[in-house]
């Protein structure tokens, strides 16, 4: 009998907490710059089962493959998306950290419905605002780019106007990424400086039709080209200085499209190739993984892992190279580290997604662009050019990259301390933090960027 009772006394406290833990749970974070909510339906009968669902989705409920209920410590799994939960449930709330794909986040689930999380972005620009805006839509062929033209409050022809180029990937005018507005910050601090500004959005987003996707590096780079077109032969500002700024990837398209259209004026480089793309992506792959805490053994096999995918597409056409790469990343997968975790990404999943990476006309563009090979062609031309990097950028290593455009005579070079790849002042420096600081892109370099313009006209 006594034993049978020390077994209720025990079972006691588990039941107690099933029956706190059973009903709807709410919860609001953000996560990499984004707002979100998650809801849970908890249910305990024949067996603790576990519903989440995205309240502002329709139909985004995903149930969990896995949950336990240890005590107070609540756990769950969503192993189709990667996700999971480890927290305590606490009287009316569960406290806990989610990870999912390298990033941990902290969330609380309360019994009461919950209102989207604030980002707070200190740096967004406010009105009234001392300039006048403009939306266009700018032909390239068969593709039309959606942009916003801002006019500063005394725009004359001595204004210089600048053309601001977003980076890899299809991003909106703003260059909208973890939350932060960069090109806006950019545009509104240039037009209250006396400098005019255009961006647009990437194929494919935004207004701008077509296939971010399907588009080659010139093809990028013809947009820069057209919209500068425009400037000068629709727009009719023939006479104010025209420049380009590149934030990473765009200052590729920047340098192509200045050397392809002899009337631009100026050029900046923010956190862009000073060497070649093939160099650039090798270094990130070591950078990247090692900056977020990973062993000495993960990132270098995982920079090897890219430099062996590279070889075989700078030496094989695009049809024959897919056999190659599929044997060298199964005997990769196979040597890798136990810190590399198989759970997560299955063989098929690791080869496939690689290939399509690497074995495409854009990458392959993309690889073997060199920075320096364009210098005499400007140079020619005196095209001033102004390079700015981040010390703590693990993108694009700024050492290597900044010395790249040691080379080129017209060249300003600046390395600023504490900033990472998005120009914000960063403290673990890694692509996780993006979204989590508030600081969309430094004051510091705002105001090199203004400062070098108004000193060149």
């Amino acid at each position: 009998m006594k034993k049978f009772l020390l077994f209720l006394v025990l079972l006691f406290p588990i039941a107690l907490n099933a029956q706190k833990l059973e009903g709807k749970w709410y919860s609001s974070f953000t996560v990499m710059g984004t707002s979100m909510r998650m809801n849970l339906k908890v249910t305990m009968s024949p067996e603790l089962e576990v519903q989440i669902s995205n309240p502002d989705m329709k139909d985004a409920k995903l149930n969990c493959n896995k949950a336990t209920l240890d005590n107070d410590a609540f756990y769950f799994e969503v192993q189709s998306i990667g996700l999971e939960f480890n927290g305590t449930l606490s009287g009316d709330s569960i406290e806990g950290e989610m990870q999912q794909s390298g990033l941990r986040w902290d969330v609380t689930f309360k019994r009461e419905e919950q209102e989207m999380a604030l980002v707070n972005r200190p740096q967004e620009p406010k009105p009234p605002f001392p300039y006048s805006t403009d939306s266009l839509q700018i032909e390239n062929g068969y593709i039309l780019l959606g942009a916003t033209l801002v006019l500063p409050e005394n725009f004359n022809k001595s204004t210089p106007i600048v053309i601001l180029t977003s980076g890899s990937g299809p991003q909106n005018r703003d260059c909208e990424i973890a939350g932060h507005k960069p090109f806006w910050v950019i545009a509104d601090h240039l037009a209250r400086n006396n400098i005019a500004s255009i961006r647009f959005d990437d194929r494919g987003t935004g207004t701008s039709t077509g296939n971010y996707n399907e588009a080659s590096l010139e093809d990028l780079a013809s947009d820069v080209e057209t919209i500068a077109r425009h400037v000068r032969k629709k727009l009719k500002y023939k006479k104010n200085a025209l420049g380009l700024m590149g934030h990473s990837e765009g200052g590729m398209h920047t340098i192509i499209a200045a050397t392809n259209y002899k009337k631009i004026d100026f050029l900046i480089q923010l956190a862009s190739t000073g060497t070649s793309g093939k160099q650039v992506l090798i270094q990130q792959q070591y950078d990247i993984p090692k900056a977020a805490g990973g062993s000495e053994e993960l990132s270098t096999w995982n920079r090897d892992v890219y430099a062996g995918m590279v070889d075989i597409v700078l030496r094989l056409e695009q049809a024959e190279a897919s056999d190659s790469l599929t044997q060298f990343l199964s005997s990769m997968y196979d040597s890798a580290p136990t810190d590399f975790d198989k759970t997560t990404t299955q063989r098929l999943q690791f080869i496939m997604g690689n290939i399509q990476f690497v074995n495409n006309p854009w990458m392959r563009q993309f690889l073997t662009f060199t920075t320096s090979d364009y210098f005499d062609a400007l140079e020619k031309r005196e095209l001033p050019i102004l390079a700015i990097h981040g010390e703590k950028d693990i993108q694009v290593a700024p050492e290597s990259n900044s010395a790249g455009f040691d080379d080129y005579e017209y060249a300003e070079l600046e390395i600023i301390q504490g900033l990472n790849h998005l120009m914000q002042s960063c403290n673990d420096c890694t692509i996780q933090e993006y979204g989590a600081l508030e600081e969309t892109i430094s004051p510091t370099v705002l105001h090199f960027m203004s400062d070098w313009i108004q000193e060149l006209h």
